[in-house]
């Protein structure tokens, strides 16, 4: 095997690591964004999310609350995840092009 192969090799492998790294924390995330709606004055916060075919809303509470925050944060953790692995699976496209050559 060429030095050139086995560091691409190596690369191959850092790749699905982190591949499957960014796959399972997303998974612990919570999907969708945050919706807020206006009711008698107050702003709620509503998780809402795909299930399927329906959409789904989980009250989180009011605009400001320290849960609506942490999810906010969860979920710009997860678009931020999502991000870097749609990069990485490029890039293992790539390494798997120049492998197979």
């Amino acid at each position: 095997m060429s030095v050139v192969q086995h560091i691409l090799r190596e690369e191959y492998d850092r790749l699905q690591k982190l591949v499957n790294f960014y796959s399972e924390a997303i998974e612990k995330l919570p999907r969708g964004s945050i919706s807020l709606k206006k009711r008698n004055n107050q702003v709620y916060a509503y998780l809402v999310y795909r299930d399927r075919k329906k959409v789904k809303f989980v009250y989180l509470g009011k605009e400001n609350s320290k849960k609506v925050i942490e999810v906010s944060r969860h979920i710009e953790t997860r678009k931020e995840n999502e991000k870097l692995l749609r990069q990485a699976k490029a890039n293992l496209k790539e390494i798997k092009k120049a492998l197979h050559e």
